[in-house]
């Protein structure tokens, strides 16, 4: 074979490798926000205090909502879910905590928030307690929510709808808009494990 076929397959076997360790540039650590976050007090599903300094060592997928919600926040929960279950498969479920805050505490009680949260699939707790507990712990994270005027009994919220990453000493990593891309949540979620 001539020299130059042998140096010429050589040389395509080297640019090959180069671009390959090109595309795997090692992962950015996620940085932390430091405007946004900070320990709360509510209370969960089944009535008894929840504070977020107790989840210390577990990564959380923290959304904010309401079970009345006709779209996204069901949707919303149903994706934050399905990073979960990947997370079970690959067995680091044990390590990361999701957490649901209502709006609406007079709908949104314990026992309610107990019956509607199993259908996700995904061990979150949810978490409920004073309009003015709610209200600090959104403010706390950059939340915004309006209720609209009642009509025919019922009303809505309008809302911001941001999944937060905290890592596992509480602090916010990362905010995802609600249609967020699932594996990419997944990863995130698993960079900090």
């Amino acid at each position: 074979m001539p020299f130059y076929r042998v140096l010429a397959g050589r040389l395509g076997l080297l640019t090959l490798f180069l671009a390959l360790a090109a595309c795997a540039e090692p992962r950015q650590e996620l940085p932390v926000n430091t405007r946004l976050g900070g320990d709360f007090t509510l209370t969960d599903h089944r009535g008894e205090a929840f504070r977020l300094a107790d989840q210390e060592g577990r990564v959380v997928l923290m959304f904010f909502g309401y079970t009345h919600c006709p779209d996204i926040c069901p949707a919303t929960l149903a994706r934050v879910s399905q990073v979960y279950r990947n997370l079970r498969e690959a067995g680091d479920a044990g390590r990361v905590q999701p957490l649901f805050i209502t709006f609406d505490p007079a709908r949104d009680t314990p026992a309610h928030l107990a019956e509607y949260l199993p259908w996700f699939k995904a061990d979150v707790i949810g978490l409920t307690g004073s309009e003015a507990d709610i209200r600090a712990v959104a403010e706390q994270y950059g939340v915004v929510f309006l209720k609209s005027d009642p009509q025919d009994g019922g009303y809505d919220f309008t809302h911001s709808d941001y999944v937060y990453l905290l890592d596992q000493q509480g602090r916010v990593r990362k905010l995802y808009p609600s249609d967020f891309n699932i594996d990419e949540v997944t990863d995130d979620v698993q960079s900090l494990l």
